[in-house]
């Protein structure tokens, strides 16, 4: 069929028989590239085949890779913020060099990100400007699926293909908001200890198992706002139990609960035990961070189990704590001295909110902790993720010492007058496979009478004994002993039954 080009396909079984592969047998492949019209007769030009011998079946034993075909190697991110999935796809592990490669996102300039593939080893690079992202789009069902699924007309590099997605960008298609928040964690416990593995605090006990944060408000999610009218950004924010906050009480005025956190609320007389602050898309920069003020819903007309009316940030009779809101002033600076900041929060838009509706439940964070809550950040100029592609070792002696029980047989065994990969009774053998590159073999009689040798020094893991003794004769039918000397691996020992056809004079 016309399937377009493809750049690896997998066979398991024999096109002319349909039966599956044997192993160590050698099988052929004709490759060919076509033009194809529906409008021209003939329909298609197909280029003159290029054959292929192929030997399916185990590698030496002293060959490893740490990848199999198929497996995806997925790069770290090294610069940046992107929540891209970038995957190195192991197509012919055997021919990876072990270099390391670097996959770099930029701006065209146009609001467009296309990336570049770099090889860091060699400093080649291997794409330029390449805009072909993997990633979810609406079958004809209008289901999201993912586009592209098969890669077999992907280009290859090295032995694998390289596979980009703009996960946040995909995440974010299916969401009915523009952004959305991708985890709330614990970053630092009590007294401002640093968490080797960050705790997942969202519904989830905190690292001492004494609170959790929720999200509460008519959509019961941190960006609490309408469809299209979220703020949250592609950032992220830290609530930081190191210091206090003045604090605004909002919920006193009428009105539908969306808008109630957009009014001009008074400050309140005591502080918060926190600071909150939106420390930008890049956690390991400073530049960017900006302290954002807070609202308390302290009343709530709708709903009296949801505030106490008391002008304090009081925890409810449930174990929450009254839901807190965090915005950036118009009309004033944020950064401003704690005692200098105005009576009056101002009119705020749903625009300046950057998070909200949320809830501490049971007892506060101790003094020192850090909770960081992060946004899905779709692909932006300056994203780079790296891997390592291990090359393939061909000389790995503690693999070959691991595998020498199991990964060196010879076939047929036993041999009962021929084989099938014979071409003509005058060569006659039987077939080693999965020897390592350097070994000695001897062949024995039951009795011990040497038959012959065979030093290999090579990367086949075959060698076929063409069943003559050293002098060049047909050995006769019997049991026969292979000892097999494999340098730094050790000794195999194997047993050969050999039963040879009966000879006809064909020439007189």
């Amino acid at each position: 069929p016309n399937e377009g080009i493809r750049r690896f396909k997998f066979l398991t079984s024999d096109a002319y028989t349909n039966l599956p592969f044997l192993n160590a047998n050698p099988y052929y492949f004709g490759i060919t590239a076509y033009g194809y019209s529906p409008h021209s007769e003939p329909s298609y030009l197909e280029s003159t085949p290029v054959i292929l011998e192929v030997f399916p079946g185990k590698k030496r034993i002293d060959y490893s890779t740490p990848y199999s075909s198929g497996d995806n190697i997925v790069a770290q991110r090294v610069e940046g913020a992107g929540d891209q999935l970038v995957r190195f796809k192991a197509i012919d592990p055997d021919a990876f060099t072990g270099d390391t490669y670097r996959v770099e996102f930029h701006d065209d300039g146009s609001g467009n990100v296309y990336y570049n593939l770099l090889d860091k080893t060699t400093g080649d690079t291997l794409v330029a400007q390449e805009y072909d992202f993997v990633g979810l789009e609406k079958d004809e069902f209008g289901a999201w699926t993912i586009f592209d699924a098969d890669t077999s007309s992907r280009k290859l590099y090295d032995g694998f293909q390289l596979l980009v997605q703009d996960l946040a960008a995909d995440t974010l298609k299916i969401l009915p908001t523009k952004y959305h928040v991708k985890s709330v964690t614990e970053v630092k416990g009590p007294g401002g200890t640093d968490l080797s593995t960050p705790v997942n605090v969202y519904y989830s006990p905190n690292s001492t198992g004494k609170w959790m944060i929720k999200a509460k408000g008519a959509n019961n999610r941190l960006n609490w706002q309408g469809s299209g009218q979220d703020a949250l950004g592609f950032t992220n924010y830290e609530i930081r139990f190191t210091g206090e906050s003045p604090y605004y009480l909002n919920g006193y005025g009428f009105g539908f609960p969306s808008t109630i956190p957009l009014l001009n609320d008074d400050k309140a007389a005591n502080t918060l035990p926190f600071e909150i602050w939106d420390v930008g898309r890049d956690l390991n920069s400073t530049a960017d961070d900006v302290r954002l003020a807070i609202k308390i819903k302290d009343h709530d007309n709708l709903d009296s189990t949801a505030a106490v009316s008391d002008s304090v940030w009081t925890q409810l009779p449930n174990g929450d704590w009254e839901e807190v809101y965090a915005f950036e002033p118009r009309t004033w600076s944020a950064d401003t001295t704690i005692d200098a900041w105005p009576d009056k929060s101002g009119p705020t838009t749903f625009g300046s909110h950057r998070f909200g509706a949320l809830v501490f439940s049971g007892d506060l964070p101790e003094p020192g902790t850090v909770i960081r809550i992060e946004s899905w950040k779709i692909a932006a100029e300056g994203d780079a993720f790296e891997a390592k592609l291990e090359a393939p070792k061909l000389s790995d002696l503690t693999a070959a010492k691991k595998n020498l029980d199991d990964g060196i047989s010879v076939f047929p065994n036993p041999y009962f007058g021929s084989n099938n990969l014979e071409l003509d009774k005058y060569r006659r053998f039987v077939r080693f496979t999965g020897l390592p590159v350097k070994a000695t073999i001897r062949i024995y009689s039951l009795s011990g009478i040497f038959i012959t040798k065979y030093d290999k020094n090579d990367t086949s893991p075959f060698w076929d004994w063409n069943l003559l003794n050293k002098d060049g004769l047909p050995v006769a039918s019997g049991m026969y002993i292979a000892y097999l000397d494999l340098p730094g691996i050790g000794t195999k020992v194997m047993k050969l039954a050999i039963i040879q056809e009966q000879q006809y004079i064909d020439r007189l």
